[in-house]
């Protein structure tokens, strides 16, 4: 006889979460400060990327607006802690 929470082998046919899913995302100040203030002003504004070759120097239009969307989309996933 089997219930209604088990598979035939008789174990639990629910699962728990793992992994990145299993933990409740609470983004840090620094994640929360550039999702409300910086990742909108780098769609408005465009942007500087410095690096040791020189900087990348970013516009304001589609591709800071794409850039936005990116930074927002991994920052709201936990990529900034």
């Amino acid at each position: 006889m089997t219930t209604v929470n088990t598979t035939p082998t008789g174990k639990s046919a629910q699962t728990t979460p793992t992994g990145r899913n299993a933990q409740t995302l609470e983004l840090s100040f620094a994640a929360t400060y550039a999702l409300s203030k910086q990742i909108p002003d780098l769609a408005d504004r465009g942007c500087t990327i410095g690096t040791a070759y020189g900087d990348i120097n970013i516009p304001p239009g589609r591709m800071a607006a794409r850039l936005a969307e990116w930074l927002h989309r991994e920052i709201s996933r936990g990529g900034l802690q």
